[in-house]
């Protein structure tokens, strides 16, 4: 009696771009098998983009940089400090300059943010390819960066409610909602208040590895490379700008001074 023939594997149906993005937060390992037929991230890219800019044009016509800058400066009491120190008329040169900076690099956030994206593929393909063992292209790991930092989106919209109520006046880029640990931690502790902020619902939430995977064929056995792609939630998303813009703003407050 010969022995039944395997059944064949069900393919699943390909997925549009609008169903890419509405599963990367409803059924993510949809979205990241999808990206082994096609690794396109413009769409997504252009949300992240769009929510990004909206969040900034937000906080400049609602609160204004001056009232930002000011509440970064108080999370850092001796760069504050340094700036108290000089008369009236150079510290109000130099709060014009560093301002006008970070008026600047927000409003460029859409280069910003795909620098670092290339920067965060880049790392992660060399760590599937030369640490796993898998044939990952570059777009592929591009493409699980951008979508990845799709939830962050959420994070920005409520960003703009608070500032839009007119409640954010504590608002700051690195930290725009109270949705993690750093307000348990002194801000003047850089090192503390940096994992504090780590410490978010929404990295939580993001890191899920119970599903959120991206499954590499033609490696001889299924890999399945656990939500390596969404722990850049917490870093790259519009709402979480902690990332290279956050990274600028403090540099340009620390040299300005």
């Amino acid at each position: 009696m010969s022995a039944a023939a395997p059944a064949a594997p069900i393919e699943e149906k390909p997925l549009s771009e609008v169903e890419r993005v509405i599963d990367t937060f409803v059924a993510p390992s949809k979205t990241f098998t999808d990206l082994r037929r096609s690794a396109n991230w413009l769409v997504p890219f252009i949300l992240l983009v769009v929510f990004g800019v909206a969040l900034v044009v937000v906080v400049d016509k609602k609160l204004g940089m001056e009232k930002v800058v000011e509440n970064g400066l108080a999370l850092q009491p001796k760069a504050a400090a340094k700036l108290d120190q000089l008369s009236p008329e150079q510290r109000a040169s130099q709060m014009e300059t560093i301002i006008k900076f970070n008026r600047v690099v927000s409003y460029a956030f859409p280069v910003i943010l795909l620098v670092l994206l290339v920067i965060f593929a880049a790392v992660l393909l060399g760590t599937f390819n030369f640490g796993l063992g898998t044939e990952l292209k570059f777009n592929q790991s591009l493409a699980i960066c951008v979508y990845a930092s799709l939830p962050g989106i959420v994070k920005g919209v409520i960003a703009m409610l608070i500032v839009g109520a007119g409640a954010g006046e504590n608002f700051t880029f690195q930290n725009p909602v109270a949705s993690n640990l750093s307000g348990l931690v002194d801000p003047s502790s850089h090192f503390l208040y940096g994992l504090a902020a780590n410490v978010d619902v929404f990295n939580d939430l993001d890191a899920d590895p119970g599903g959120h995977r991206l499954l590499l064929p033609d490696q001889g056995e299924a890999r399945h490379m656990y939500g390596c792609g969404f722990r850049l939630v917490g870093y790259l998303g519009p709402g979480d700008i902690r990332s290279g813009r956050g990274f600028l703003l403090r540099y340009r407050r620390g040299s300005a001074i």
